[in-house]
């Protein structure tokens, strides 16, 4: 039976006292309604679209946040440095080139709590491998390993374009990827 049908029949059943009249048709039952059970039936059909809307919703919803976390733990770090002081690796998967341009996410895991407190930092570099300059474009400091945990600060402000010092970390990405870019 169809679920429009069985919403009128329940409707029908319902409402003792509306009188409806109905007719016989080919076998089928045809149910003639008043103002008043049409606006019941309205109101329950508005009622299942709703729902409908709320289910789909929530899908989405669902989906969207699968694909977040997904993007969120999907970072390829690689480790490029470690002493007894801190662990640095850069993020492969989130390497963006751009003419003569690179930004790259960087993340430091502390050995010790650093003086804040924190355990980690993670940034996001731009190298400028045309002038041999870098500058940092976001920073976030982190209570635990891995960007994990309650971040303590974190700023989006571009810093300044400083010159790339030799023997760091900096030169070491610099000729990682920007030696790639220029070949």
């Amino acid at each position: 039976m169809d679920i429009q049908k069985e919403m009128v029949i329940m409707l029908l059943l319902i409402d003792e006292q509306t009188q409806i009249k109905q007719k016989e048709i080919i076998g089928q039952q045809k149910v003639i309604l008043t103002p008043i059970m049409e606006r019941k039936v309205l109101r329950m059909r508005i009622t299942n679209s709703n729902y409908l809307y709320n289910y789909f919703l929530k899908i989405f919803i669902c989906a969207f946040l699968f694909v977040l976390t997904k993007t969120s733990f999907s970072a390829e770090w690689k480790k490029i440095e470690s002493n007894n002081k801190y662990e640095m690796f850069i993020d492969k998967s989130s390497i963006i080139k751009n003419n003569a341009f690179i930004k790259i996410w960087i993340l430091t895991n502390y050995n010790e709590r650093n003086l804040s407190g924190e355990f980690s930092e993670r940034a996001q570099d731009e190298y400028d491998c045309k002038n041999v300059v870098y500058r940092t474009l976001y920073i976030s400091l982190h209570e635990e390993k891995f960007a994990g945990g309650i971040v303590t600060f974190n700023t989006s402000t571009q810093g300044e374009w400083r010159p790339i010092p030799p023997d760091t970390v900096a030169m070491y990405i610099f000729n990682l990827f920007c030696k790639k870019l220029k070949k």
